[in-house]
């Protein structure tokens, strides 16, 4: 009997894992970041930067979802040298259309995924300096694409924990106001000891 019960509670528990990537379901996360830097070199050097990009994923079938992420994210780097302030402020809106792939593991909790996102952003530069009322404006634009390995953990029906590594990536960006110029990256990142860490809430 107590064999059979117990049999019972892990099947329920499978079920209930496999049944968040199930056709039809629905999932939302996000990226939250907030840092403040100062440079103890120089008192009068500071950095800070916000981000914000929620996300939201459909299963279109059994383990394949497809998704997209819209966000905002702002850095301010103000610096003061020879009695003159200069402050660098950028700000960007970023749009990122993804898709991910669940591969259930023998724990049926566990799953392992890969995930492919393609982001795009919009965003402002401005440069003013305390010595003249000049402010120097540029936009920029760039491109990002990136394929990235993952692991996730079931501990109920509705949440998981994510680690994301970065994986293969492709970074693009341009200055329209320069003649288009730019810089573009790519790269391999798997190192697990920076993984991102996040979570899932499942409908």
């Amino acid at each position: 009997m107590k064999k059979i019960f117990i049999a019972a509670i892990a099947m329920i528990s499978a079920m209930t894992a496999n049944a968040q990537v199930e056709q039809g379901k629905l999932f939302i996360n996000g990226q939250f970041g907030v840092s403040s830097t100062s440079y103890k070199a120089d008192s009068d050097h500071k950095k800070s930067s916000f981000t914000l990009m929620p996300s939201v994923g459909y299963f279109v079938s059994d383990q394949f979802a497809v998704g997209l992420g819209v966000g905002v994210s702002t850095n301010k780097d103000k610096n003061t040298t020879s009695n003159v302030t200069t402050t660098t402020t950028d700000s960007y809106v970023s749009i990122a259309p993804f898709v991910r792939y669940y591969i259930p593991t023998a724990g049926d909790k566990f799953h392992f995924f890969a995930q492919s996102r393609l982001g795009f952003g919009f965003g402002k530069e401005k440069t003013k300096y305390s010595n003249t009322s000049v402010t120097l404006e540029d936009k920029t634009n760039y491109i990002n694409f990136n394929i990235s390995p993952g692991f996730a953990y079931f501990p109920s029906s509705h949440w998981s924990l994510e680690l994301l590594l970065n994986g293969f990536y492709i970074d693009s960006q341009k200055n329209p106001n320069n003649d288009n110029s730019g810089v573009t990256t790519v790269g391999l990142d798997v190192n697990s000891l920076v993984p991102n860490v996040g979570i899932s809430y499942f409908f």
